[in-house]
């Protein structure tokens, strides 16, 4: 058995203290953590299991690993009680035979369930974990890529993957993608031209939202693999309202406030930003006679932003819809606008759609 297989329990446990405040918005802390439990569940040559637990005073422990197919679990066990964190591996074989380490990522995703409204109906898939095997290969040969993916809404898995990732090598599949599950296993061979960092950034999506992983495979003259793995988040808008009764009276203004968490903000080596993209459109208007509609119109919209916290903002959206009018109030009966809302942070990745509906008033 190698010894660097020794360590690995080692160093997933070690990542569940250091990242565990990553995952989720409003989220369990890592001062909330105790102890971090570490299972190997071996499914072949049988199936066993066994465990050790670290607790907050010691983020160190080791235990020699059979040959066979197996996953690790991770659980951040809460001082209070109960679990905070909880994640399991992908699938792993060793053979007992293997001259370099095998690699295996684990991302622990926060319990704690969200208070309040949900105003959305779909969810964004979430990566959870990263396997390389083996991580060290030399010209003609081959690294296995493995990823793994969950779907929050009920009763959906992600719809496909895409890779993207430079280097002289060959792909297989050669598409650099793989389609519907929870898995996805991309293999790649290593050119004679290969040197220095190739980039890669892995994208699963469910049709409508995505989650995405980024690093670079590093190729030194020795042949050497190194992976280095940065893992981003969905934005996500909190409860719009507004500063009236979502009614502009003529002359008057409505300020609606958008509030937006991303927990990527809080983490400088990101350098995530955020932006707020608004369309707005005419749904109803009541009119008297010959009134007149004021309409919907984006020349009438103005928004600011302010940091309210590590990993908030709340964006301020101004709507004058009687600006530079000449008109008086009896010229105008009622017009209702929709105001559609969506945050989209430096990775691309998309918050849920918020819709937001204000009327003008004339008479």
């Amino acid at each position: 058995m190698p010894a660097a297989m020794c360590g690995l329990a080692r160093l997933a446990a070690a990542l569940l203290l250091l990242t565990a405040t990553i995952p989720a918005v409003s989220a369990y802390q890592a001062a909330d953590v105790c102890s971090v439990t570490v299972t190997i569940a071996y499914t072949l040559p049988t199936s066993f299991e066994l465990s050790f637990t670290i607790d907050d005073q010691s983020t160190t422990g080791s235990v020699s690993l059979q040959p066979g197919t197996f996953t690790i679990a991770i659980n951040g066990n809460l001082c209070a009680g109960g679990i905070g964190f909880t994640g399991t591996s992908t699938s792993t074989v060793i053979t007992g035979l293997e001259t370099s380490p095998v690699s295996v990522s684990i991302t622990a995703l926060d319990t704690e369930v969200f208070a309040g409204e949900d105003q959305t109906a779909d969810f964004a898939p979430i990566i959870i974990s990263v396997s390389v095997s083996p991580t060290k290969i030399r010209y003609n040969e081959t690294t296995t890529l493995l990823f793994g993916a969950i779907d929050p809404a009920p009763g959906i898995d992600p719809t496909g993957y895409s890779l993207v990732m430079s280097g002289a090598g060959t792909f297989n599949p050669a598409g650099k993608s793989c389609g519907a599950g929870t898995t996805c296993s991309i293999d790649y061979t290593a050119a004679s031209d290969d040197a220095g960092n190739l980039p890669f950034t892995l994208t699963v999506t469910d049709g409508l939202n995505t989650d995405a992983v980024t690093g670079y495979v590093a190729i030194d003259s020795s042949g050497a693999v190194n992976f280095d793995v940065g893992n981003y988040h969905a934005p996500e808008i909190g409860t719009v309202s507004s500063s009236g009764d979502s009614k502009a009276n003529y002359g008057t203004v409505e300020v609606v406030t958008v509030p937006v968490t991303d927990v990527d903000l809080a983490i400088p080596a990101l350098s995530d930003t955020v932006t707020l993209t608004i369309n707005i459109s005419e749904v109803q208007t009541l009119l008297d006679g010959d009134q007149a509609s004021i309409g919907c119109s984006m020349a009438h919209v103005n928004q600011t932003v302010t940091d309210t916290g590590a990993d908030t903002k709340d964006f301020s959206v101004t709507w004058d819809p009687w600006y530079g009018d000449a008109n008086s109030a009896e010229f105008y009966g009622e017009t209702w606008c929709k105001f559609t809302f969506v945050i989209t942070d430096s990775q691309s990745l998309t918050s849920q759609v918020i819709e937001f509906t204000m009327a003008a008033i004339g008479t």
